[in-house]
C-alpha cells in the first residue's frame, strides 16, 4: 500500500507503478521471476521487489496476484484524481 497505493493506481512521484487490475496470472509470472532474484536492471530500485518477495511462499504470491488484480479505483475518484 505504501508504495502502489490502498487501490493500487501506483505512485508517479516515487515511479512505483499502477498495480490495480492487472491479470493475476502476470502477477504471479513477475512474483515469481523476482523470488529467483531476477530483476530488470542493477540499480537500487531494480532491486526492491526481489527483496520484498524472497520471503513468499507459492501461496502467499497466489494470494497477492488475486489481490492486486481485484484492486479498483473507489468509485468517484478516478475523476478527482485527474
Amino acid at each position: 500500500m505504501a508504495c502502489h497505493g490502498p487501490d493500487g493506481r501506483g505512485n508517479p512521484g516515487a515511479g512505483y507503478p499502477q498495480l490495480g487490475g492487472q491479470y493475476a496470472e502476470y502477477v504471479t509470472a513477475k512474483l515469481k521471476d523476482w523470488h529467483d532474484n531476477k530483476s530488470w536492471g542493477d540499480d537500487d530500485r531494480a532491486r526492491i521487489m526481489p527483496a520484498v518477495v524472497k520471503g513468499l511462499s507459492e501461496q502467499d504470491i497466489a494470494a497477492v496476484a488475486s489481490y492486486i488484480e481485484g484492486l479498483h479505483a473507489a468509485a468517484g475518484t478516478e475523476t478527482a484524481a485527474k
